[in-house]
């Protein structure tokens, strides 16, 4: 339930909103995922493993992690084309813990967009920022907002009336390969991994994590692509909305979003995971989220920030929950 406040006086206009949980934990998803959800995304991997790797590494100088190590690294992905991310590793001697970051929309891939979050490394986790649009690294903001502007409708909604040329696919299988990579790390503990991501991050985090079935933690704050059928059943759905638009109640759409909606993926993951929602989320409702989180087995936690907008939810402080609760889980068991 959320409380929306308006005070003028004179020219001035002071505007207050909260929000409070009424049983979230009863809410539950609006569909269900596509029953062959699990052979429409073998089907992805097996395409994925038959393009070698070509892993290319290239070590920066910058001392962004003290004592550390940065690489620009990129992976071969499917139809030809390339997947890049930062690479950061820790001080001190491996193997890591390590991490799959995937963020938030649009996802630009300039670092400052994509994060290459050397406060994970700081803290002992070896870190792979991804980027998800298969774009190198290190070019402009010009350069990357030409290609965004090219787009008019935007990339979350390009092939969403066919599952296998839908926007995401590419990008999730690119994730997957992130721990392929990974895996042949002599500096990654293999069994100490994580995904984790914000927003469109968080969502996309949610779908990687129903398929790689060997994560000992996944992390989804405020995700993003939750309830897509939602808007049927009067309810609110997750950024990308991709029913809450000119497709309207397309039946291509609905189907490709039982193969996408992060919700439904939810039911899959099994790693520990944590969850992150803001009450005043108008972009990652928390109705969705609780959707999501509902789904999801135990172990699970989630963090309630009551107060908080989406803009609102990218913090440091926000970040060191989400460090914090990754540090913990993945020392459990060492």
């Amino acid at each position: 339930m959320r409380l929306d406040l308006e005070l003028k006086v004179g020219e001035q206009t002071a505007r207050k909103a909260t929000a409070v949980g009424i049983d979230p934990e009863a809410i539950r998803s609006t569909n269900t995922p596509a029953p062959d959800y699990f052979r429409f995304w073998a089907q992805g991997i097996a395409e994925l493993l038959r393009v070698p790797m070509d892993a290319q590494e290239e070590q920066i100088t910058e001392d962004k992690v003290p004592g550390g190590k940065r690489f620009r690294v990129s992976l071969a992905n499917i139809e030809g084309s390339r997947f890049y991310g930062w690479l950061s590793v820790p001080a001190g001697q491996g193997p890591f813990p390590a991490v799959v970051y995937i963020p938030g929309a649009p996802g630009r891939v300039y670092e400052f967009m994509t994060g290459t979050h050397p406060d994970y490394a700081e803290n002992g986790l070896l870190v792979f920022a991804i980027n998800i649009h298969g774009i190198e690294l290190d070019r402009d903001s010009v350069f990357y907002q030409s290609l965004l502007d090219r787009i008019p409708g935007g990339f979350s909604s390009l092939g969403e009336d066919d599952p296998y040329r839908y926007y995401y696919r590419r990008v999730v299988l690119g994730a997957i390969r992130a721990f392929d990579y990974l895996r042949t790390r002599p500096d990654v503990d293999t069994s100490r991994l994580a995904v984790a991501g914000s927003s469109q991050g968080g969502g996309l985090s949610l779908l990687v994590a129903s398929l790689e079935k060997r994560l000992k933690a996944a992390a989804f704050e405020v995700p993003a692509m939750c309830d897509q059928t939602g808007v049927f059943y009067g309810r609110p759905t997750g950024w990308p909305h991709m029913l809450d638009r000119d497709s309207g109640s397309d039946e291509r759409v609905v189907r490709t979003s039982r193969y996408y909606d992060a919700a439904l993926a939810a039911r899959f993951v099994r790693a520990p995971c944590m969850f992150t929602v803001s009450l005043l989320d108008e972009s990652c409702p928390p109705t969705t989220v609780y959707t999501a989180y509902n789904n999801a087995k135990e172990p699970k936690e989630i963090f309630v920030f009551p107060n908080t907008t989406h803009p609102g939810s990218f913090t440091a402080e926000r970040d060191l929950v989400c460090i914090e609760w990754l540090k913990k889980t993945l020392s459990e068991g060492k």
